[in-house]
Protein backbone atom coordinates (compact mmCIF):
# COMPACT_ATOMS: atom_id res chain seq x y z
CA UNK A 1 0.00 0.00 0.00
CA UNK A 2 1.35 3.34 -1.16
CA UNK A 3 2.23 5.96 1.84
CA UNK A 4 -0.06 8.57 1.95
CA UNK A 5 0.28 12.70 3.12
CA UNK A 6 -1.18 11.29 6.38
CA UNK A 7 0.96 8.66 7.23
CA UNK A 8 4.14 10.38 6.21
CA UNK A 9 3.31 12.79 8.27
CA UNK A 10 2.87 10.23 11.57
CA UNK A 11 5.99 8.28 10.33
CA UNK A 12 7.77 11.89 10.64
CA UNK A 13 6.45 12.32 14.10
CA UNK A 14 7.51 8.73 15.45
CA UNK A 15 10.88 8.89 14.44
CA UNK A 16 11.88 12.48 15.48
CA UNK A 17 11.22 11.11 19.39
CA UNK A 18 9.13 14.47 19.45
CA UNK A 19 6.06 13.81 22.51
CA UNK A 20 3.38 14.32 20.45
CA UNK A 21 -0.18 12.94 19.82
CA UNK A 22 -0.05 11.47 16.15
CA UNK A 23 -2.99 12.02 13.42
CA UNK A 24 -5.26 9.21 13.29
CA UNK A 25 -4.61 6.87 10.47
CA UNK A 26 -8.24 7.11 8.19
CA UNK A 27 -7.09 11.28 8.52
CA UNK A 28 -10.68 11.92 10.03
CA UNK A 29 -9.03 14.60 12.04
CA UNK A 30 -6.34 15.71 9.78
CA UNK A 31 -8.01 19.12 8.64
CA UNK A 32 -9.63 19.96 12.34
CA UNK A 33 -6.57 19.37 14.64
CA UNK A 34 -4.90 22.51 14.50
CA UNK A 35 -2.40 21.69 17.07
CA UNK A 36 1.19 24.18 16.17
CA UNK A 37 3.25 21.39 16.25
CA UNK A 38 1.09 18.86 14.01
CA UNK A 39 0.35 21.59 11.61
CA UNK A 40 4.26 22.06 11.47
CA UNK A 41 5.03 18.44 10.52
CA UNK A 42 2.32 19.03 7.60
CA UNK A 43 4.18 22.08 6.70
CA UNK A 44 7.73 19.92 6.82
CA UNK A 45 6.13 16.70 4.80
CA UNK A 46 4.77 19.15 1.67
CA UNK A 47 8.14 21.29 2.04
CA UNK A 48 10.36 18.22 1.81
CA UNK A 49 8.08 16.60 -1.20
CA UNK A 50 8.16 19.73 -3.04
CA UNK A 51 11.96 20.23 -2.58
CA UNK A 52 12.90 16.44 -3.55
CA UNK A 53 11.27 17.37 -6.99
CA UNK A 54 12.64 20.36 -7.30
CA UNK A 55 16.28 19.19 -6.70
CA UNK A 56 16.49 17.82 -10.13
CA UNK A 57 14.63 18.62 -13.12
CA UNK A 58 15.09 15.08 -15.24
CA UNK A 59 13.95 12.92 -12.60
CA UNK A 60 12.78 10.09 -14.28
CA UNK A 61 9.53 9.66 -12.84
CA UNK A 62 8.52 13.00 -13.52
CA UNK A 63 9.00 12.93 -16.98
CA UNK A 64 6.10 12.57 -19.09
CA UNK A 65 5.44 12.02 -23.37
CA UNK A 66 3.02 15.24 -24.24
CA UNK A 67 1.15 15.55 -27.58
CA UNK A 68 -0.82 18.27 -28.44
CA UNK A 69 -2.06 19.81 -31.83
CA UNK A 70 -1.39 23.37 -32.92
CA UNK A 71 -3.41 25.27 -35.26
CA UNK A 72 -2.00 27.55 -37.76
CA UNK A 73 -2.64 31.58 -36.95
CA UNK A 74 -1.41 35.04 -37.38
CA UNK A 75 -0.17 37.58 -34.31
CA UNK A 76 -1.93 40.78 -34.35
CA UNK A 77 -1.84 44.49 -32.96
CA UNK A 78 -4.24 47.10 -32.46
CA UNK A 79 -5.01 50.17 -30.46
CA UNK A 80 -8.49 48.69 -29.73
CA UNK A 81 -9.79 47.33 -26.94
CA UNK A 82 -9.78 43.49 -27.94
CA UNK A 83 -12.44 42.39 -25.94
CA UNK A 84 -16.36 41.60 -27.98
CA UNK A 85 -17.44 38.67 -30.21
CA UNK A 86 -16.08 38.85 -33.11
CA UNK A 87 -16.66 38.06 -37.13
CA UNK A 88 -15.57 34.39 -38.37
CA UNK A 89 -13.83 35.67 -41.54
CA UNK A 90 -11.58 38.67 -42.24
CA UNK A 91 -10.18 40.45 -45.44
CA UNK A 92 -6.48 41.11 -45.10
CA UNK A 93 -5.62 44.77 -46.82
CA UNK A 94 -2.10 45.53 -48.34
CA UNK A 95 0.09 49.02 -47.28
CA UNK A 96 -1.74 50.73 -51.22
CA UNK A 97 -5.08 49.23 -49.28
CA UNK A 98 -5.77 46.81 -51.80
CA UNK A 99 -7.19 43.66 -51.28
CA UNK A 100 -4.86 40.84 -51.14
CA UNK A 101 -6.86 37.80 -49.13
CA UNK A 102 -10.87 37.48 -48.93
CA UNK A 103 -13.07 35.46 -46.63
CA UNK A 104 -10.10 33.88 -44.39
CA UNK A 105 -12.00 32.14 -42.25
CA UNK A 106 -10.98 32.57 -38.02
CA UNK A 107 -11.33 29.01 -36.04
CA UNK A 108 -11.02 31.59 -32.45
CA UNK A 109 -9.02 34.80 -31.35
CA UNK A 110 -6.84 35.13 -27.87
CA UNK A 111 -6.29 38.27 -26.80
CA UNK A 112 -2.33 38.53 -25.18
CA UNK A 113 -2.72 42.16 -24.01
CA UNK A 114 -2.09 41.87 -20.17
CA UNK A 115 0.84 38.80 -20.70
CA UNK A 116 4.07 39.16 -21.07
CA UNK A 117 4.48 39.13 -25.01
CA UNK A 118 2.41 42.82 -25.15
CA UNK A 119 5.16 45.55 -24.19
CA UNK A 120 3.63 48.45 -25.89
CA UNK A 121 1.05 50.08 -23.66
CA UNK A 122 -0.66 51.44 -25.99
CA UNK A 123 -1.32 48.70 -28.20
CA UNK A 124 -3.51 45.77 -27.71
CA UNK A 125 -2.21 42.22 -28.75
CA UNK A 126 -3.27 38.80 -29.51
CA UNK A 127 -3.65 36.48 -32.70
CA UNK A 128 -6.16 34.68 -34.63
CA UNK A 129 -6.08 30.74 -35.23
CA UNK A 130 -7.03 30.55 -39.45
CA UNK A 131 -9.12 27.64 -40.92
CA UNK A 132 -7.23 25.14 -42.36
CA UNK A 133 -7.83 21.22 -42.58
CA UNK A 134 -5.47 18.44 -44.66
CA UNK A 135 -7.96 18.58 -47.37
CA UNK A 136 -7.69 22.35 -47.58
CA UNK A 137 -4.34 23.62 -46.29
CA UNK A 138 -2.76 27.44 -46.11
CA UNK A 139 -1.52 28.03 -49.64
CA UNK A 140 0.43 30.67 -51.40
CA UNK A 141 0.10 33.25 -48.93
CA UNK A 142 2.32 35.18 -47.05
CA UNK A 143 2.25 38.92 -45.92
CA UNK A 144 4.05 42.16 -44.34
CA UNK A 145 4.90 42.87 -40.98
CA UNK A 146 3.49 46.03 -40.30
CA UNK A 147 1.99 47.27 -43.37
CA UNK A 148 -1.15 44.55 -44.59
CA UNK A 149 -3.57 44.57 -42.11
CA UNK A 150 -7.35 43.92 -41.19
CA UNK A 151 -10.39 44.58 -39.37
CA UNK A 152 -12.05 42.54 -36.75
CA UNK A 153 -16.49 43.49 -36.53
CA UNK A 154 -17.52 43.19 -32.95
CA UNK A 155 -21.00 42.38 -33.26
CA UNK A 156 -22.67 44.09 -29.69
CA UNK A 157 -26.11 43.31 -28.78
CA UNK A 158 -28.68 46.35 -28.30
CA UNK A 159 -31.82 45.40 -26.68
CA UNK A 160 -34.67 47.92 -25.72
CA UNK A 161 -37.19 46.81 -23.00
CA UNK A 162 -40.53 47.47 -23.96
CA UNK A 163 -42.61 50.18 -21.20
CA UNK A 164 -44.91 47.32 -19.72
CA UNK A 165 -42.36 44.99 -17.68
CA UNK A 166 -39.37 46.81 -16.65
CA UNK A 167 -39.09 47.93 -13.20
CA UNK A 168 -36.00 49.10 -11.40
CA UNK A 169 -35.79 49.55 -7.96
CA UNK A 170 -33.73 52.60 -6.16
CA UNK A 171 -30.11 50.99 -6.07
CA UNK A 172 -28.12 54.03 -8.03
CA UNK A 173 -28.21 52.24 -10.87
CA UNK A 174 -27.02 54.63 -13.68
CA UNK A 175 -25.84 54.77 -17.33
CA UNK A 176 -22.50 52.84 -18.09
CA UNK A 177 -22.93 50.59 -15.61
CA UNK A 178 -22.18 46.93 -15.93
CA UNK A 179 -24.73 45.06 -14.35
CA UNK A 180 -24.42 40.94 -13.83
CA UNK A 181 -27.64 39.34 -15.96
CA UNK A 182 -29.21 35.56 -15.41
CA UNK A 183 -31.18 34.36 -18.43
CA UNK A 184 -34.33 31.40 -17.53
CA UNK A 185 -35.81 29.63 -20.47
CA UNK A 186 -38.41 27.26 -20.40
CA UNK A 187 -37.19 25.28 -23.13
CA UNK A 188 -40.24 23.97 -25.26
CA UNK A 189 -42.79 25.32 -23.26
CA UNK A 190 -42.75 22.64 -21.06
CA UNK A 191 -41.74 23.64 -17.87
CA UNK A 192 -38.29 22.63 -18.33
CA UNK A 193 -36.46 25.48 -16.76
CA UNK A 194 -32.64 26.25 -18.20
CA UNK A 195 -30.53 28.69 -16.67
CA UNK A 196 -27.62 30.98 -18.06
CA UNK A 197 -24.49 31.79 -16.48
CA UNK A 198 -23.98 35.19 -15.39
CA UNK A 199 -22.87 37.55 -17.93
CA UNK A 200 -22.49 41.07 -18.07
CA UNK A 201 -24.15 43.94 -19.68
CA UNK A 202 -23.70 47.30 -19.86
CA UNK A 203 -26.93 50.49 -19.42
CA UNK A 204 -27.04 52.61 -21.81
CA UNK A 205 -30.13 54.71 -21.30
CA UNK A 206 -33.39 54.89 -19.21
CA UNK A 207 -36.50 56.64 -19.94
CA UNK A 208 -37.08 58.16 -17.81
CA UNK A 209 -33.26 58.35 -16.41
CA UNK A 210 -34.78 59.41 -12.78
CA UNK A 211 -33.64 58.81 -9.09
CA UNK A 212 -36.99 56.80 -7.74
CA UNK A 213 -38.76 54.08 -8.90
CA UNK A 214 -40.08 55.08 -12.38
CA UNK A 215 -36.76 54.72 -13.64
CA UNK A 216 -36.90 52.89 -16.63
CA UNK A 217 -40.47 52.21 -16.30
CA UNK A 218 -40.94 53.80 -19.99
CA UNK A 219 -38.32 51.22 -21.49
CA UNK A 220 -34.27 50.76 -21.22
CA UNK A 221 -31.28 49.70 -23.61
CA UNK A 222 -28.62 47.88 -22.53
CA UNK A 223 -25.86 46.02 -24.38
CA UNK A 224 -24.54 42.92 -23.96
CA UNK A 225 -21.57 41.14 -26.09
CA UNK A 226 -22.49 37.30 -24.86
CA UNK A 227 -23.20 34.24 -27.37
CA UNK A 228 -25.02 32.93 -24.56
CA UNK A 229 -27.69 35.68 -24.27
CA UNK A 230 -28.15 35.18 -27.68
CA UNK A 231 -28.67 31.29 -28.10
CA UNK A 232 -30.73 31.94 -24.75
CA UNK A 233 -33.17 34.65 -26.63
CA UNK A 234 -33.79 32.50 -29.32
CA UNK A 235 -35.82 30.75 -27.28
CA UNK A 236 -39.88 30.83 -27.81
CA UNK A 237 -39.93 31.71 -23.53
CA UNK A 238 -37.26 33.42 -21.59
CA UNK A 239 -37.11 35.72 -18.83
CA UNK A 240 -33.60 38.10 -17.80
CA UNK A 241 -32.69 38.98 -14.31
CA UNK A 242 -30.85 41.86 -13.63
CA UNK A 243 -28.17 41.86 -10.53
CA UNK A 244 -25.78 44.51 -9.58
CA UNK A 245 -22.31 42.27 -9.32
CA UNK A 246 -21.70 39.34 -10.90
CA UNK A 247 -20.67 38.06 -7.64
CA UNK A 248 -23.79 38.31 -6.33
CA UNK A 249 -25.05 35.31 -8.63
CA UNK A 250 -23.34 32.52 -7.05
CA UNK A 251 -26.19 30.08 -8.26
CA UNK A 252 -27.66 30.84 -11.16
CA UNK A 253 -30.80 28.88 -10.27
CA UNK A 254 -31.45 30.30 -7.32
CA UNK A 255 -29.94 34.08 -7.62
CA UNK A 256 -29.51 36.19 -4.99
CA UNK A 257 -32.46 38.48 -4.92
CA UNK A 258 -31.05 41.04 -2.39
CA UNK A 259 -29.32 43.00 -5.13
CA UNK A 260 -32.02 41.83 -8.31
CA UNK A 261 -32.30 45.49 -9.49
CA UNK A 262 -35.02 44.38 -13.15
CA UNK A 263 -36.59 41.54 -14.21
CA UNK A 264 -37.54 41.74 -18.12
CA UNK A 265 -39.81 39.00 -19.79
CA UNK A 266 -40.05 40.70 -23.50
CA UNK A 267 -37.95 43.02 -25.50
CA UNK A 268 -39.66 45.17 -28.36
CA UNK A 269 -36.44 45.68 -30.51
CA UNK A 270 -33.09 43.22 -30.58
CA UNK A 271 -30.63 44.97 -33.22
CA UNK A 272 -26.80 44.60 -33.82
CA UNK A 273 -24.07 47.29 -33.76
CA UNK A 274 -20.65 46.64 -35.76
CA UNK A 275 -17.58 47.85 -34.28
CA UNK A 276 -14.91 47.61 -36.93
CA UNK A 277 -11.17 47.38 -35.35
CA UNK A 278 -8.24 47.53 -37.63
CA UNK A 279 -5.36 45.24 -36.79
CA UNK A 280 -1.51 45.05 -38.22
CA UNK A 281 0.10 41.82 -38.92
CA UNK A 282 2.78 41.01 -36.26
CA UNK A 283 3.72 37.89 -36.97
CA UNK A 284 3.06 33.97 -37.81
CA UNK A 285 1.35 32.44 -34.90
CA UNK A 286 3.70 31.71 -31.86
CA UNK A 287 2.65 28.97 -29.46
CA UNK A 288 1.50 28.73 -26.21
CA UNK A 289 0.58 24.42 -25.54
CA UNK A 290 -1.59 25.73 -22.84
CA UNK A 291 -4.07 27.91 -25.46
CA UNK A 292 -4.15 24.52 -27.47
CA UNK A 293 -7.50 22.90 -27.21
CA UNK A 294 -7.69 19.66 -29.51
CA UNK A 295 -9.68 16.82 -28.18
CA UNK A 296 -6.39 14.76 -29.23
CA UNK A 297 -4.20 16.58 -26.97
CA UNK A 298 -2.23 15.11 -23.50
CA UNK A 299 -0.49 17.72 -21.95
CA UNK A 300 -0.75 18.36 -18.06
CA UNK A 301 1.10 20.46 -15.61
CA UNK A 302 3.89 21.43 -18.01
CA UNK A 303 6.57 22.36 -16.75
CA UNK A 304 9.84 22.24 -18.34
CA UNK A 305 9.79 20.43 -21.97
CA UNK A 306 13.12 18.49 -23.60
CA UNK A 307 14.34 21.24 -26.13
CA UNK A 308 15.67 17.79 -28.58
CA UNK A 309 12.69 15.88 -28.15
CA UNK A 310 10.41 17.34 -30.61
CA UNK A 311 8.58 15.45 -33.35
CA UNK A 312 6.40 16.06 -36.00
CA UNK A 313 3.57 13.29 -36.64
CA UNK A 314 2.94 13.41 -40.28
CA UNK A 315 -1.01 13.25 -40.36
CA UNK A 316 -1.68 13.52 -44.17
CA UNK A 317 0.11 10.17 -45.06
CA UNK A 318 -1.50 6.91 -44.28
CA UNK A 319 -1.06 4.43 -41.78
CA UNK A 320 1.63 3.56 -39.96
CA UNK A 321 2.23 7.64 -40.39
CA UNK A 322 5.82 8.94 -40.11
CA UNK A 323 7.41 11.18 -36.94
CA UNK A 324 9.85 13.50 -38.35
CA UNK A 325 12.57 15.37 -35.74
CA UNK A 326 12.29 19.16 -35.45
CA UNK A 327 15.17 20.68 -34.91
CA UNK A 328 15.68 23.12 -32.08
CA UNK A 329 17.22 26.18 -33.15
CA UNK A 330 18.10 28.92 -30.33
CA UNK A 331 15.71 32.03 -29.92
CA UNK A 332 18.45 34.73 -31.23
CA UNK A 333 19.58 32.43 -34.60
CA UNK A 334 15.64 31.59 -34.67
CA UNK A 335 14.65 35.35 -34.87
CA UNK A 336 17.54 36.52 -37.52
CA UNK A 337 16.90 33.83 -40.07
CA UNK A 338 13.20 31.96 -39.79
CA UNK A 339 10.56 34.32 -38.10
CA UNK A 340 9.78 36.01 -41.10
CA UNK A 341 5.88 36.97 -41.55
CA UNK A 342 6.50 36.91 -45.62
CA UNK A 343 7.58 33.35 -46.00
CA UNK A 344 5.15 31.12 -47.20
CA UNK A 345 3.64 28.67 -44.63
CA UNK A 346 4.41 24.57 -45.09
CA UNK A 347 5.67 21.04 -43.18
CA UNK A 348 7.40 23.14 -40.51
CA UNK A 349 11.09 21.35 -39.25
CA UNK A 350 12.42 23.70 -36.74
CA UNK A 351 11.27 24.62 -33.91
CA UNK A 352 12.13 27.51 -30.98
CA UNK A 353 11.34 28.86 -28.10
CA UNK A 354 11.16 32.60 -28.22
CA UNK A 355 11.86 35.08 -25.50
CA UNK A 356 8.34 35.24 -23.97
CA UNK A 357 8.38 31.61 -22.96
CA UNK A 358 6.04 30.52 -26.65
CA UNK A 359 7.04 28.01 -29.12
CA UNK A 360 7.38 29.39 -32.87
CA UNK A 361 7.87 26.58 -35.64
CA UNK A 362 9.35 27.29 -39.48
CA UNK A 363 7.58 26.97 -42.00
CA UNK A 364 4.66 28.24 -40.11
CA UNK A 365 2.61 25.17 -40.46
CA UNK A 366 -0.21 25.20 -43.40
CA UNK A 367 -2.61 23.04 -41.50
CA UNK A 368 -3.13 21.79 -37.89
CA UNK A 369 -0.09 19.84 -36.95
CA UNK A 370 0.35 17.32 -34.23
CA UNK A 371 3.55 17.44 -31.97
CA UNK A 372 4.87 14.77 -29.39
CA UNK A 373 7.64 15.41 -27.21
CA UNK A 374 9.08 14.99 -23.77
CA UNK A 375 8.44 16.76 -20.95
CA UNK A 376 8.86 17.05 -16.77
CA UNK A 377 5.56 17.86 -14.84
CA UNK A 378 5.11 20.73 -12.53
CA UNK A 379 6.30 19.45 -8.62
CA UNK A 380 2.82 17.64 -6.78
CA UNK A 381 1.66 19.79 -3.82
CA UNK A 382 0.39 17.64 -1.38
CA UNK A 383 -3.00 19.05 0.24
CA UNK A 384 -5.08 15.75 1.48
CA UNK A 385 -4.59 13.62 4.11
CA UNK A 386 -4.66 10.61 1.19
CA UNK A 387 -2.33 12.54 -1.03
CA UNK A 388 0.64 10.00 -2.52
CA UNK A 389 3.68 10.90 -3.74
CA UNK A 390 2.82 10.89 -7.46
CA UNK A 391 5.31 8.87 -9.07
CA UNK A 392 8.24 8.38 -6.42
CA UNK A 393 9.07 4.26 -6.14
CA UNK A 394 7.59 3.38 -2.90
CA UNK A 395 11.04 2.14 -1.54
CA UNK A 396 12.12 5.77 -1.43
CA UNK A 397 8.87 7.66 0.65
CA UNK A 398 11.19 7.67 3.14
CA UNK A 399 13.72 9.94 1.61
CA UNK A 400 10.80 13.00 2.50
CA UNK A 401 10.25 11.89 5.58
CA UNK A 402 14.03 12.47 6.64
CA UNK A 403 13.85 15.58 4.68
CA UNK A 404 11.10 16.67 7.02
CA UNK A 405 12.17 15.19 10.31
CA UNK A 406 15.93 18.00 9.96
CA UNK A 407 13.38 20.41 8.93
CA UNK A 408 11.69 19.68 12.41
CA UNK A 409 15.20 19.36 14.29
CA UNK A 410 16.08 22.41 12.80
CA UNK A 411 13.27 24.04 13.77
CA UNK A 412 13.43 22.85 17.61
CA UNK A 413 17.31 22.98 17.83
CA UNK A 414 18.35 19.15 17.84
CA UNK A 415 21.70 19.02 16.47
CA UNK A 416 22.71 15.10 16.88
CA UNK A 417 18.42 14.41 15.16
CA UNK A 418 19.53 16.70 12.69
CA UNK A 419 22.39 14.72 11.88
CA UNK A 420 20.83 11.71 11.97
CA UNK A 421 18.42 12.72 9.47
CA UNK A 422 20.78 14.27 7.13
CA UNK A 423 22.89 11.41 6.80
CA UNK A 424 19.62 9.59 6.23
CA UNK A 425 18.63 12.05 3.76
CA UNK A 426 22.06 12.59 1.73
CA UNK A 427 22.25 8.61 1.57
CA UNK A 428 18.88 8.12 0.01
CA UNK A 429 18.95 11.16 -2.80
CA UNK A 430 22.02 9.72 -3.90
CA UNK A 431 20.81 5.94 -4.57
CA UNK A 432 17.77 8.22 -5.69
CA UNK A 433 19.45 10.20 -8.12
CA UNK A 434 21.61 7.25 -9.47
CA UNK A 435 18.65 5.04 -10.45
CA UNK A 436 16.31 7.93 -11.59
CA UNK A 437 18.08 10.44 -13.41
CA UNK A 438 19.54 10.14 -17.34
CA UNK A 439 22.91 7.74 -16.97
CA UNK A 440 25.94 9.51 -18.49
CA UNK A 441 27.62 7.60 -20.52
CA UNK A 442 31.61 7.94 -22.34
CA UNK A 443 32.23 6.64 -25.42
CA UNK A 444 35.64 4.91 -25.64
CA UNK A 445 38.61 7.38 -26.84
CA UNK A 446 39.65 5.53 -30.29
CA UNK A 447 43.19 4.66 -30.27
CA UNK A 448 44.46 5.41 -33.63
Amino acid sequence: MPATYVSIVNDAIDESGVDLAQYEPDGSDFTTNTEAMLVHFKKWVARAWKTVQQTAFDWEFLNNQGIVTLSPGLMFYTTANLAGEWSTEIDVYGTDDALLFENLQINKYVDLTYTQYSDSADKSFGYVDLYATDDQPLSNISFKAGGDYFYLEDRNLLFTAGPQVPYFFDKGVFVGQTLSMVVTVDAGGLGEMRYSVPDGAILLSFDPDTNDSSKGSQGFTFNSTSTRIIEALNSAHWQVDFFLYASDVTDPQHPNGTNLVASVADFTTLTYETTSTKCFLHSWKSFNFEEETSENDYVGELSEIDNNSFQFIDRTNPSPASATPLTFVPWDVFSCRSDWLCSLPGTPAYITEDNTGRWRLYPQPDRPVTLKFSYSRVPQTLTNFDDTLKGLPSDFTDLVMWLAIRMYAEFDEQPSIQRRAERYYKDMLQRLQIKYRPKFRLAPKRLY
